[in-house]
């Protein structure tokens, strides 16, 4: 990481280890798509937040970070971006975790999508010509913090068409929020469980960040961190179950070193 570090800030990669369920398997695939982005966006220019568990920043680039600030490992960066350095990925350096419930996603996506809003009041630069990446960040950021309003005003514009569109576009989007209600019910070897898990993940991240557009509009990050400092008592159940699989640190590192193998 260290040999790339002439650019300012450098952030590790991410890698999520196989999951043991559909739904797990389902968010290590977002994860792995999410990687991908990362990397396209450091061979172009800079990604626009560091992986949070695992980058390198210069000392002169730090900057004050306020309390209430949600993604300091986009703050941090973004500072140093507006003052002409890059954030690049080095692929060689690489963190390892197990994936997580959907449960706990949903918490980390409200909190995620929550600082991208607190991110736009910090850098309004972002949005305007002072941002040499403004393509990028408009159809990779600022889509996803709009894709919850705009499948709401995809539903609500298909009841104005004329038919035979409407019962079209209606019914394809019923069928694919009906496979996300009932996957909780479908068995593991049921023959759509694979479609109706990776309805219901996509709808979970979807809602998750629609929950972090009203906590950051309501009153900035109350709402959000109540949400991920465990208020709810099944999302805490969750996480305690998914900690209570985890392996020992041995056995972690063991999985690593044959994965890496």
């Amino acid at each position: 990481m260290l040999r790339r570090f002439r650019g300012g800030r450098v952030s590790g990669e991410l890698i999520i280890r196989k999951g043991a369920s559909h739904g797990e398997e389902d968010l290590g695939l977002y994860r792995r798509y999410e990687n991908w982005i990362r990397n396209q966006l450091s061979d172009v220019d800079s990604i626009f937040g560091a992986l949070g568990s695992f980058y390198a920043l210069r000392r002169e680039l730090a900057v004050p970070i306020p309390p209430d600030q949600l993604l300091d490992d986009m703050y941090l960066p973004l500072a140093a971006f507006f003052r002409g350095h890059r954030l690049i990925v080095e692929p060689r350096a690489l963190a390892f975790d197990y994936p997580t419930s959907r449960g706990t996603e949903f918490a980390r996506k409200a909190r995620t999508l929550a600082g991208n809003y607190q991110i736009l009041r910090s850098y309004p630069a972002l949005l305007g010509p002072a941002n040499r990446m403004w393509f990028h960040f408009a159809s990779y950021k600022l889509g996803r913090l709009m894709l919850p309003w705009v499948l709401v005003v995809l539903f609500a514009s298909s009841c104005f068409l004329p038919a035979p569109w409407r019962w079209f576009l209606l019914g394809g989007q019923a069928i694919f929020y009906g496979l996300a209600a009932v996957d909780p019910l479908l068995p593991a070897r049921f023959p759509l469980k694979r479609l109706s898990s990776l309805a219901r993940t996509f709808c979970v991240v979807d809602v998750g960040g629609g929950v972090g557009a009203v906590g950051i509009l309501r009153s900035s990050a109350k709402l959000v961190e109540g949400i991920e400092g465990g208020s709810s008592s099944l999302l805490m159940e969750q996480m305690a179950t998914q900690i209570s699989r985890q392996p020992s640190r041995a056995q972690f590192l063991a999985d690593v070193g044959a994965e890496s193998a």
